[in-house]
């Protein structure tokens, strides 16, 4: 499964964002635990670039 956090997500962490964080926190520990992978998105590719 391949994850893509958009800032709101990471915001929805680290603030606390109810009813959200619990769903983020949820796939980041997923992402952490190798049962997921990132993806960027391609206009970061392009960007990169």
């Amino acid at each position: 499964m391949k994850i893509l956090f958009d800032t709101n997500v990471i915001l929805d962490i680290l603030l606390d964002r109810q009813p959200f964080s619990s769903h983020a926190i949820f796939y980041w520990r997923m992402l952490n635990s190798g049962k997921a992978t990132r993806s960027r998105s391609s206009r970061l590719r392009n960007d990169a670039e």
